[in-house]
């Protein structure tokens, strides 16, 4: 009897044991295993669809909640009958892979099973939540994971302000590692911290400051003149303006002594 408890209680394990991969960082990729092909979906919404589940990460909604993010202008029984659709295309979809019971019905609400998925935008939220408080690794490892922007080259209206969200949540994140690598006595690595930060908002002034200073602190008068002629151009290209006052008063002050 204990051999056959074991293996029913192992059984009941496996289905666990294999995690779909799910990437929402850069571009939105589902697959089977890490480095395996990417699903292709029959129709641009059942794949819209699926994102939008697996952004509530196991919470339900109801069918009219998710009807009305993905179709909001169209008739309501036309929008009922693409969501069934739909549904049907996501689940033969996850079918074919062998995840048949990814995402669950509950009364009236969906939900996806987030113990049978590897998810970049999870790992990154749980670290998002606590940051200051873990291991330098675990912190540059999470902000590793920030691939590009969410759901990147995707048109979703519910996605637009999850999307600045999540990028506002990097940057803090990578703001905390330079600080860390500066307690470490590590400027150099606190600039490439900060550095990431400019490669998603080329025009963010804290982070551009914050650069100047230290390479200025360190010694690297050319790369703090670089950095600074880097962004007085985007500056004048894109609005015709000039940096703001305190910073070109740190670069004509320190700066002209490259």
């Amino acid at each position: 009897v204990g051999h056959l408890v074991k293996l029913s209680l192992h059984r009941m394990r496996e289905p666990d044991s294999r995690r779909l991969h799910v990437t929402c960082f850069g571009q939105f990729t589902v697959r089977q295993t890490e480095g395996a092909a990417a699903i292709r979906w029959k129709t641009a919404k059942a794949e819209e669809l699926f994102a939008l589940l697996v952004y509530y990460q196991g919470r339900s909604r109801a069918r009219d909640i998710l009807i009305d993010q993905l179709w909001p202008q169209l008739d309501p029984y036309k929008a009922a009958n693409l969501f069934q659709v739909t549904c049907t295309y996501i689940r033969s979809a996850l079918n074919d892979l062998g995840f048949a019971n990814i995402v669950d019905r509950e009364l009236d609400g969906y939900r996806v099973n987030t113990a049978l998925l590897d998810c970049d935008l999870y790992r990154f939220r749980q670290v998002m939540r606590s940051h200051l408080n873990i291991s330098l690794p675990e912190l540059e490892t999470t902000t590793a994971l920030y691939g590009g922007a969410y759901l990147e080259g995707k048109a979703y209206d519910w996605a637009t302000g999850v999307q600045s969200e999540l990028e506002a949540a990097f940057k803090r994140m990578q703001r905390c590692l330079a600080q860390r690598h500066l307690a470490d006595g590590h400027i150099a690595r606190a600039c490439q911290a900060l550095e990431t930060i400019l490669s998603v908002d080329p025009y963010d002034e804290e982070a551009m400051l914050r650069i100047i200073e230290l390479r200025l602190q360190n010694g690297e008068f050319g790369a703090a003149r670089k950095r600074y002629t880097t962004y007085q151009t985007l500056l004048d290209r894109e609005y015709g303006e000039l940096p703001p006052i305190h910073l070109r008063s740190l670069f004509d002050a320190r700066g002209g002594q490259a």
